[in-house]
């Protein structure tokens, strides 16, 4: 999957969070959403799209990358390890970076 960020500053190759998960990270998104609204902030996406962004490019680059994608998904399954451990979740909005661990 390709992103961009609002402002189209930057581009993102991400790995969608499959179906088997959709459950938890929607229920962790509510928990987020309602301290969100305790602060009288606007809540995230109505309709999610959970994933992992592990390569991100300056700009609006989403047709270069896509025009690579079959390329790049298949270097990606040749060298993807069967089963990924996840003790934390790291979030990065802006110059800010907060971690919440997981519980086991």
């Amino acid at each position: 999957m390709v992103y961009t960020n609002s402002e189209r500053s930057r581009t993102f190759l991400a790995v969608k969070i499959e179906d088997l998960y959709m459950v938890k990270m929607t229920e962790l998104l509510s928990h987020v959403n309602r301290v969100m609204l305790d602060f009288k902030l606007d809540t995230f996406y109505k309709d999610p799209s959970f994933h992992i962004s592990f390569l991100w490019c300056l700009g609006d680059q989403v047709k270069l990358i896509e025009s690579h994608l079959p390329q790049l998904v298949k270097a990606l399954k040749d060298c993807l390890c069967v089963k990924t451990e996840i003790r934390n979740i790291k979030c990065k909005s802006g110059y800010k970076e907060f971690t919440f661990k997981l519980k086991n």
